[in-house]
């Protein structure tokens, strides 16, 4: 699995758990949109730094641990951005 591959499936996943996950759903639902979005961005972001944390001083390569590395990190984290917001708005519940 690529790192792009991985990124994109996590925030997938993000969207998911936060629209159908009960405890998760009814905490987020009562938060204000920019809220919801920070989160989620927050969330990435957390998944995207330990990607790179691993790859640099664990025992997994999704990553290289250089400058180049940083950078395909960053264009990672861009893509879960772009998957999580598509996956919530396809997945929200309109009411």
């Amino acid at each position: 699995m690529t790192p792009e591959q991985f990124s994109v499936i996590a925030g997938i996943l993000l969207a998911v758990g936060f629209e159908y996950i009960p405890g998760l759903k009814s905490w987020f639902a009562n938060k204000p949109s920019q809220t919801k979005a920070l989160v989620m961005l927050g969330l990435l972001l957390a998944v995207g730094v330990g990607s790179v944390a691993l790859s640099c001083y664990g025992p997994f390569e999704f990553f290289e641990c250089s400058e180049a590395g940083i950078w395909d990190a960053v264009e990672a984290f861009a893509m879960a951005a772009a998957a999580n917001q598509s996956t919530y708005l396809l997945t929200k519940k309109y009411v």
